[in-house]
């Protein structure tokens, strides 16, 4: 696993060192370089990667994420804030490598459903954001593996005309050519389009900059490339995609992601509704997606929205409420921060409303499971497909409630009634 963690380490530096070098078009006139030199360079990266992964929690403020002054001078990072939130991402690591047996019954609960490529509105919506059809786009991926193992070449230099007339020949046409430039090739000219100073910082994931999403370089005529990164890069869209997290500037992809993230959504709900369901435990009650609003069984003056899943347990006399959230996995610190301010300034508020609507009317559950009574106990679980980042940052107050992920119910599906 360590060996793993340094392998995405350094490819995180070198693609820092090639955006850099590529972005600000810096060239190198002094002949062969030096290992001292290659060492600090990476040593510059690793500062940068730090020092922006730092800059993430002290614009948060979080709590104890201040530079530290040791007796002698020295400035030290909050090694407690960050050793909290790197457990996040050992744990992911842990779980995958570790566990594959869990994780085998956690892709059961997981959100099947795909993009149909060959739907209009995705095609439509690729086409929109990109300016380059998705059939052409997949062509020239296509293509462009296919010509490096024509040429038994992993890595690829070919003057810019030459790619246009052999390797993308009979794909794009002019206009294409234009829209390929400007939404997949990293390249200098990019630096005078309006790119935000955080599209460059290595901590973030995402980027517009990454080689990741850009896997042609435009750079002294040539367009570069690596079989490697232009087959890693189509993985990376295709899951972005797939997932609703892709970056989107058209009103035709911000549709797509929203109906995406919302089908995924019940899906979620209904896949922990099925894995309860089919413990086939006597005296368990279970549905989902249960309205608290006017002239609904569990009436409400207003409408506080759906209870995800309700589990109502006779035997130990608890009814459950699950508040399902299918987010992403972060990547990133700056990904993490983000899911939990989503969940503390977003969603947080709504799921409290309907925690204390329920505890103050159990007798309304008495329509799903006619034993309820007042010695029924009410709780709320805050349930996240992947690690719950609520749990990695220090708050106030959890207003009594639960956070949970889909790995907590996998390892033990009871523990919702602990």
């Amino acid at each position: 696993m360590e060996y793993a963690h340094e392998y995405s380490e350094m490819n995180i530096l070198s693609q820092g060192l090639i955006e850099t070098i590529i972005l600000n078009d810096i060239h190198n006139n002094g002949g062969k370089i030096e290992i001292e030199l290659m060492d600090r360079l990476f040593a510059l990266m690793h500062f940068n990667l730090n020092m922006g992964t730092f800059l993430d929690q002290l614009s948060e403020r979080i709590p104890g994420s201040e530079l530290e002054i040791l007796a002698n001078g020295r400035l030290v990072m909050p090694r407690i804030i960050i050793e909290k939130e790197n457990s996040y991402f050992k744990r992911l690591t842990d779980l995958a490598m570790l566990h594959p047996d869990l994780y085998d019954k956690l892709s059961s609960l997981m959100p099947h459903s795909s993009i149909d490529f060959n739907d209009k509105p995705f095609l439509d919506a690729f086409k929109a954001e990109y300016g380059l059809g998705f059939e052409k786009y997949s062509r020239i991926i296509q293509a462009s593996i296919n010509y490096a193992l024509d040429n038994e070449q992993p890595v690829l230099v070919i003057p810019e005309a030459d790619f246009y007339n052999s390797v993308a020949t009979d794909i794009l046409e002019t206009n294409d050519i234009v829209a390929f430039k400007k939404s997949f090739v990293l390249r200098s000219s990019m630096q005078k389009e309006g790119l935000n100073f955080s599209d460059k910082w290595l901590q973030r994931f995402n980027r517009p900059v990454q080689i990741t999403a850009r896997p042609w370089i435009l750079y002294d005529g040539c367009i570069y490339y690596s079989t490697k990164t232009i087959f890693e890069s189509w993985m990376i869209k295709i899951e972005r995609l797939q997932n609703g997290t892709i970056n989107r500037h058209s009103e035709e992809m911000q549709a797509l992601v929203t109906e995406v993230n919302d089908k995924k959504g019940h899906e979620f709900t209904s896949n922990i509704r099925t894995y309860y369901e089919s413990l086939d435990m006597s005296g368990l009650f279970v549905n989902s997606e249960v309205e608290i609003r006017p002239n609904k069984p569990l009436h409400a003056s207003e409408n506080l929205g759906d209870i995800d899943i309700l589990l109502i347990n006779n035997e130990t006399k608890q009814i459950v409420c699950i508040e399902a959230k299918n987010y992403a996995e972060s990547r990133t610190t700056y990904e993490l921060i983000q899911q939990n301010r989503k969940i503390v300034t977003k969603e947080l508020s709504h799921v409290i409303d309907r925690d204390k609507w329920c505890k103050e009317n159990k007798d309304k559950f008495k329509f799903y499971v006619p034993e309820v009574d007042d010695t029924y106990n009410v709780s709320t679980i805050f349930l996240t497909y992947h690690e719950n980042a609520y749990n990695y940052f220090d708050h106030q107050d959890d207003f009594g409630l639960r956070f949970l992920s889909a790995m907590d119910i996998v390892e033990n599906p009871m523990i919702v009634f602990e």
